[in-house]
């Protein structure tokens, strides 16, 4: 069996665990309090929603690992990756 790195329910499910990972080692890697975390990623989402020109009906189940398959979609993930510096700005 193997595993295709390069679709889109590999990329989405990486997601969820860049995102619980940071969670997980918020408090004690980058001092911040799960509230304080919490915070960041809420101001980051809603700076990102309008540069991807999406709502909130088609990303607010991405916390649960439900993604709509949509470009404008993808680039709201990329732009979160991006300013919380899980990838570069290649």
């Amino acid at each position: 069996m193997s595993v295709v790195v390069n679709s889109v329910p590999f990329k989405m499910n990486y997601l969820v665990l860049v995102i619980l990972f940071i969670v997980i080692c918020t408090d004690t890697a980058f001092g911040m309090s799960r509230e304080q975390l919490k915070k960041t990623l809420t101001m980051t989402k809603k700076q990102c929603m309008p540069k991807a020109g999406v709502t909130e009906d088609k990303v607010g189940k991405i916390e649960q690992g439900v993604f709509i398959e949509e470009k404008n979609v993808m680039c709201y993930v990329a732009c979160i990756y991006k300013t919380i510096q899980v990838v570069k700005n290649e």
